[in-house]
Formats: structure tokens, C-alpha cells, sequence
């Protein structure tokens, strides 16, 4: 039996179409069907040029599938993709969208290489229009994609597929290159780029962060609309002066819990606001993009899942995405819907998408039907530093697709000990689980805070407290090996968790003291610290050693955040 009060209507519905449901414009195509296909099992083949495509496939589902009218399950590393298409004339940019390749894809239109990404489960776009050189009568180009996906890469975040030829035990058959909708939009150069809601219940506010594409002039600003029913809840507008504006919304609260609880999303009531945002110059909206967002509240209190300030009891499925005859490509839209009303049906209140980043159209469905989610990354099975880097990046690309949805109530970053087999005995697997699961909290967390740790004794505690443990490292600046001021001297495990620019840290001598240990310590996280000394070392100067010198001994006396 479904718990929502009402069933949404057409229009509702409808929106669930757009591949991209909380930035939507209508100036949208899908290229999604009957393109040229080839295997290169022993990719040799670097540029589109030298591929011979010869068979086809039904894009976006993925070639081991019987939807794609291949249906080749064996190890195929290397494949190619080629299509053609047309766009109309117009001044506007043209904007090439894919939902999801697995793994690394590389793009070329026309011949000219547009965009990379790597990452098999998250979105990436590039702006094409000068790749298709649009004429007055509009504009015809070819697509090639090439997709990599080594199906026996088990540093590779690829969840439930397994690296066998057959599926055994609880694997399912590989996915490998195009697997959701590719897809065109027209957009101004000056355009909305992104929106990200952030509810405060405790206020009765809404946050609103906005980005811009393009080259930001004077005159600018944004124009935020919210309604519920037919009710304006608010209309704002914002000057710009940069790229990015950040706002809270306050909406009148009524007070009475019975108002209140009408405006509230929840399984049983999935109260959804729209959102209009127009971007103007002067009094000229030069562009225009539907949203949604909803008002509700997440967190912990003891042992029990609270929802809106209130206990709410979970009952939840594990939902593992995959399709008999299409794999992790969903067979269509509707095939997204009926899965979220399935769950509903079923008498479930949330569904954990285990080891999968689903379509963004599921969590749409998800959000209008009223079902709470578990996002999750899906793992790599190996440790070490490629895999670290690789679940870090997608991880955070697929956060920040998903962060404003209502139905999405915690992240999975790691399932289990997938990825890190040796937990309980490794260091470097226990660090990174724990910069993972609270980037923001790693003093709490034990990330850069050691204090706590049963293997440091009292006495040991006082002196790291003190920092007097660090006076040995005297004899070394002696000896002319670290300075009195410079990025802290690093673990050889730590580099694993290098970002490439961390590296530029070891441009300038290790040092006793350095700028993150004078402003925050262990307050801030692992990769903060590295920021800020990738910071020193870009703009080292001697007035900003003299600084940090000066602040030293009164971080040491404050005895505040020692690590």
C-alpha cells in the first residue's frame, strides 16, 4: 500500500524525464540509440581515425547487455562509439552531457578531442560548439567515444561487477563504457551553472548556493522563486559580483506543528517546493533553470534515526540496481519509477543502493514518492594508493551530484572492509577509513588527532600536548636537513593520499613548525593541512616565516588541537 497522501501529478511526473532533474532547462536532447560500435581488445587504436566500426549498438545500454543488441560478456578492455547529429542555428552554446561511462572515456567531435573523465558511475559534460563550428544554417557533427574499462583492475571502484568471466557467487556481469543517457544542451555563455539547496529546519530556511558559467559583468543578478501549491513562499533577488552567491531563505513558520508538518517532506508526506531561477542583466533574464528542493532535517539522537527533530523507525531493502536484460542501465524512465513504487509497495520507507551510484532520475523518483535513500560508493576491491585516489574523486563527483536531494539521508563510502582487507591490523587502511567516513571531524575522528589513541601514554600525551616531543627535531635543522619553518615532516604511507598538487609541499624543506600548526592544528583535516602547506610553498616568504614564528610559541602555550 503507497503512504504518500496524494499521488503526484502529470506535470510532477513529467519532470523525472530530464536526465539532470534539479537543473533543468527545455532546451534538451537526448542522443541516445542506434550507434556505430567496435571492440579494440588490444587498444592499439588511439584516435577515432584508426577504428573500424563494425557493428552497432543501442546506446546507453552497455555492450554485455541483451538490450544493446550485442551481448558479448567476455573481456572486451577497449571500446568505441560513433554517432552523428545535428543542431539548429543559434548564438547560444551547445553543451555535450554524459550520465555515465565505465571507466575512463575520451571524446572526440568533429576530430578534435573535447573532454576526458575518469570515474564509471558520474556525470561529465564539455562545451562543443566550437568543436561543431556552427554555421548560419546550423551545424552537423560526428561523436566518437572511446571507453576503457580493464575488467581486471581491482583498484577500480566497480562495486558488484565482477572481474571473472562468468558471474560467480555474488557478482553480476560487467558494465563497460556508455551506460546512461547522452544528451545535448543549448545554454547561454553567461549562464546558471549549478544549484545546491540546503535546508535548516531549526530556522525554517532554505540555503541556496548558486554558480555561474562565464564571464561575470556588472549589472548582474539572480532571481530565486519557491512555491508549494500555487503559493509563493518566497521571491528574492541578489546582486552578483562574483561567480557564486550564497543565501538563506527564511520562510514564515507558522508556529503549530499541524502547519508546520504540511510544508515538511517525509515518506509519509513528500512535500516537494518548486524553484524557479532566473539569471538577469539589468531587467533581461538572460537564463532560466527549473529546480526543487524540500524542507526536512537528518540526524542521530543515542541509537535512534531521527527525521524532522522526531524518531523515525527505518525499514529499509538493499537495492542492488541491475536489470536482467540491460544490466546497471535502466531499461527507461519508467522502468526508475515502477522501481522506487515497488519499494514503497512493499511496505519499505528507504532502500540502501547498494554498491551502485543510481541515475539521478531514480533519486527524482525517489524524492517525489517519498523514499529515504543510502547513497553509497561502489568499492575497489585492492589497496593502495590509485584506489584511494580513485574513490576519493568519484566519491566526491557523486556527493556533489547528489548532495540536494531530499530523499538521500546518509552516504556509504565504504562497504564493510571492501578496499581495505587488512582494517584492523594496517595504519593506513584505519586513516583513510577514517578521513573518509568524517573528513570534517577528523580531530574527533582520530585523523590528525593522536592524543586519544590506547597505544600513547599519559606521559607521552603531556609531552605531544606540549609539543616538547618535538625538540629532537632540532638536532635535524642542525644538521641541515628540515628548517625552522616548513610543511610538516611526512609519513611515507601518507603520500598515498596525495592529491596530485599535494606534492608541491616537497618544493620547499620539511619544518618544526608550519602554517596549519599555528592556525589550526588538529582542527582541520588531512587534506586541509596539505592544502595549507602546498599554500606555504607557493607563496613562501620571509615576513610569512617571521609570522609563523611569532605564532608558535603561543599555539604551544595555548596547548590547543597538538597532534
Amino acid at each position: 500500500m503507497r503512504r504518500h497522501a496524494a499521488p503526484p501529478d502529470d506535470a510532477w511526473r513529467a519532470r523525472g524525464q530530464h536526465p539532470r532533474p534539479q537543473l533543468q532547462r527545455d532546451g534538451w536532447r537526448s542522443l541516445d540509440g542506434v550507434w556505430e560500435f567496435a571492440y579494440d581488445d588490444g587498444g592499439g587504436s588511439s584516435h577515432p581515425k584508426q577504428v573500424l566500426f563494425d557493428r552497432e549498438i543501442r546506446v546507453p545500454f552497455p555492450p554485455e547487455s541483451t538490450a544493446s543488441g550485442i551481448g558479448d560478456t567476455g573481456f572486451h578492455p577497449v571500446c568505441w562509439y560513433r554517432t552523428q547529429a545535428t543542431v539548429d542555428p543559434g548564438p547560444d552554446r551547445v553543451i555535450l552531457h554524459f550520465g555515465a561511462v565505465d571507466h575512463d572515456a575520451v571524446v572526440w567531435v568533429n576530430g578534435h578531442r573535447v573532454v576526458e573523465h575518469a570515474g564509471g558511475h558520474t556525470p561529465f559534460s564539455a562545451d562543443i560548439t566550437d568543436a561543431i563550428g556552427i554555421a548560419d544554417d546550423g551545424g552537423y557533427f560526428e561523436l566518437v567515444v572511446r571507453a576503457t574499462d580493464d575488467p581486471h583492475d581491482l583498484s577500480q571502484p566497480r562495486g558488484k561487477q565482477d572481474w571473472q568471466e562468468p558471474p560467480h557467487e555474488i557478482w553480476y556481469p560487467r558494465t563497460t563504457g556508455i551506460w546512461q543517457t547522452v544528451w545535448l544542451e543549448r545554454v547561454p555563455a553567461l549562464r546558471l551553472a549549478r544549484v545546491t539547496w540546503t535546508p535548516h529546519l531549526e530556522h525554517w530556511e532554505m540555503g541556496v548556493a548558486i554558480e555561474l558559467a562565464g564571464i561575470v559583468e556588472p549589472g548582474l543578478s539572480v532571481r530565486v522563486m519557491l512555491n508549494h501549491g500555487g503559493a509563493v513562499l518566497a521571491d528574492d533577488r541578489y546582486s552578483l559580483t562574483h561567480r557564486e552567491v550564497v543565501r538563506r531563505i527564511a520562510f514564515a513558520d507558522p508556529g503549530i506543528d499541524d502547519f508546520r508538518n504540511h510544508l515538511l517532506w517525509s515518506p509519509g508526506q513528500p512535500t516537494l517546493i518548486e524553484a524557479e531561477l532566473q539569471l538577469l542583466r539589468g531587467d533581461q533574464v538572460i537564463d532560466r533553470v527549473w529546480s526543487y528542493t524540500a524542507l526536512r532535517s537528518v540526524g542521530v539522537q543515542g541509537n535512534r534515526f531521527v527525521l524532522n527533530g522526531r524518531p523515525f523507525f527505518l525499514k529499509m531493502v538493499l537495492d542492488q540496481g541491475y536489470w536482467p536484460d540491460t544490466l546497471m542501465a535502466a531499461p527507461d524512465v519508467a522502468a526508475l519509477e515502477r522501481d522506487v513504487l515497488l519499494a514503497i509497495d512493499l511496505g519499505f520507507n528507504g532502500v540502501r543502493k547498494h554498491q551502485k551510484i543510481e541515475d539521478p532520475r531514480w533519486l527524482f523518483f525517489c524524492d517525489l514518492y517519498g523514499l529515504l535513500v543510502w547513497g553509497e560508493m561502489p568499492s575497489p576491491y585492492r589497496f593502495g594508493p590509485l584506489a584511494v585516489q580513485r574513490l576519493v574523486a568519484e566519491w566526491s563527483e557523486a556527493v556533489r551530484r547528489d548532495v540536494s536531494h531530499p530523499c538521500i539521508v546518509a552516504w556509504v563510502p565504504l562497504n564493510e572492509s571492501w578496499g581495505v582487507p587488512d582494517l584492523p591490523t594496517n595504519p593506513a587502511h584505519r586513516d583513510y577509513v577514517r578521513s573518509i567516513m568524517s573528513p570534517d571531524e577528523s580531530a574527533k575522528a582520530g585523523g590528525l588527532y593522536k592524543l586519544d589513541r590506547p597505544e600513547v601514554t599519559r606521559f607521552g600525551s603531556w609531552l605531544r600536548s606540549t609539543s616538547l616531543d618535538e625538540l629532537p627535531q632540532l638536532i635535524n635543522i642542525l644538521r641541515g636537513e628540515m628548517s625552522l619553518v616548513g610543511p610538516r615532516p611526512c609519513i611515507e604511507y601518507e603520500t598515498q593520499f596525495f592529491a596530485p598538487h599535494h606534492f608541491e609541499r616537497f618544493a620547499v624543506p620539511a619544518g618544526l613548525t608550519g602554517l596549519w600548526q599555528v592556525t589550526a592544528r588538529a582542527k582541520t583535516t588531512f587534506a586541509e593541512a596539505l592544502d595549507m602547506d602546498v599554500a606555504y610553498a607557493r607563496g613562501w616568504s620571509l615576513k610569512l616565516d617571521l609570522w609563523i614564528l611569532a605564532r608558535t610559541p603561543i599555539q604551544v602555550l595555548k596547548r590547543r588541537g597538538a597532534v
